[in-house]
């Protein structure tokens, strides 16, 4: 036979019995020894393998198992890929009793809770909103109905560093003794106030390794994100909030800053109003629920007046602008309440601002739904 071109170039056997070939080596558990070939035409290929492999199957170009010649002399095993196989295989040397070829199939995730209270994931994420505090045991349930599940290929990151199972951040129970389904418990304990995105991540130990993924998000942080502005962002601009302003023309100076001088903390916001037309703000979306009505507190003084704002949308136009009365002057720190009702949305905003020349400074910023 004339060999033509193979693309992929072969590797030694690995210790554990899977071939690593190019980019296809198998790394999974329970292990198989398969690789891909690529060729322009027939080829064959010389390997060292321990034994002569037990009825080797190939895969061809349109995903169909057909048997693989196969001669096994010397401590080697040489393979033919024929034409026909379409210029790409996927070569099985020994097929396990529990290996299902037919899986064309990722599998499913088919339950989630958060301390035992049940969740619909959609499109691949279950958002568990605002919480005081983080659940104490996220549940998952994961089943293939093909194969089993490859647990070696588990990868559970809490915003986006790993967790450790040796750490006893997770643990996995096997529910069927196929190794089909199983349940995942992530153990969060004690977190910081944060918003957090818990994701998991496996396959199955079909030959492609279909993978499944799902996204568990929650927030720890108040409505009012960062609202003693301690925590310091981009720049200037406190963490959690977006600074800017909505009004400029040609003369506008203005300044916004997360200074010294804070009411409990060591920290405020300022807002400086410096020159020409001025509509200075710092604002954030908040998670707020319509049909419900909010409270607004903090504190501000300064030399200049200000006021809150609370913006929501839907379908890219305004649903509510609603400013609260505007604050005066103060050169003490001084505490205002904004109470205001919230229709139906898709986003809103809570909006602090100036268009006043001088300085105004928020600091202990909260927000709440009225009791």
């Amino acid at each position: 036979m004339r060999e033509l071109r193979v693309l992929l170039m072969l590797a030694a056997l690995i210790s554990a019995g899977a071939l690593a070939c190019g980019i296809a080596a198998a790394q999974q558990l329970p292990a198989l020894r398969q690789f891909t070939v690529v060729t322009t035409g027939p080829a064959e290929i010389t390997l060292p393998f321990p034994h002569a492999p037990e009825s080797p199957m190939l895969r061809d170009a349109d995903r169909q198992w057909l048997p693989c010649e196969l001669t096994y002399a010397d401590g080697k095993a040489t393979l033919v890929i024929p034409a026909e196989a379409g210029g790409r295989a996927v070569v099985l040397l020994e097929r396990p009793e529990w290996l299902n070829l037919q899986d064309d199939a990722p599998p499913a995730v088919t339950g989630v809770s958060a301390d035992a209270v049940g969740l619909e994931p959609v499109e691949g994420t279950a958002d568990l909103g605002h919480l005081d505090a983080p659940p104490k045991v996220v549940a998952i349930n994961l089943a293939d109905k093909e194969n089993p599940l490859d647990t070696g290929s588990l990868l559970v990151t809490l915003n986006g560093a790993p967790l450790s199972e040796e750490a006893g951040a997770y643990s996995v129970q096997k529910d069927d003794e196929a190794g089909k389904s199983l349940t995942l418990s992530v153990l969060l304990g004690d977190l910081p106030q944060d918003d957090y995105t818990l994701e998991v991540r496996i396959t199955d130990a079909s030959v492609d390794r279909w993978p499944v993924k799902l996204r568990v998000t929650f927030s720890t942080e108040p409505l009012v994100a960062n609202g003693s502005f301690e925590r310091a962002g981009d720049e200037k601009c406190p963490a959690k909030w977006s600074c800017g302003d909505w009004g400029s023309d040609a003369e506008t100076k203005y300044e916004i800053a997360r200074t010294e001088g804070g009411r409990t903390g060591d920290y405020c916001l300022m807002l400086h109003g410096r020159a020409g037309k001025l509509n200075v703000v710092c604002y954030q979306y908040v998670d707020l629920i319509g049909g419900q009505t909010y409270v607004l507190r903090g504190y501000h003084r300064g030399a200049a007046g200000g006021y809150a704002s609370m913006i929501s949308r839907a379908g890219g136009k305004d649903v509510q602008y609603l400013n609260m009365s505007r604050l005066p002057a103060v050169k003490d720190w001084t505490p205002f309440e904004w109470e205001f009702p919230v229709d139906e949305h898709e986003s809103a905003m809570i909006v602090l601002r100036t268009t006043s020349k001088g300085q105004i400074y928020f600091d202990d910023v909260t927000l709440a739904a009225k009791e």
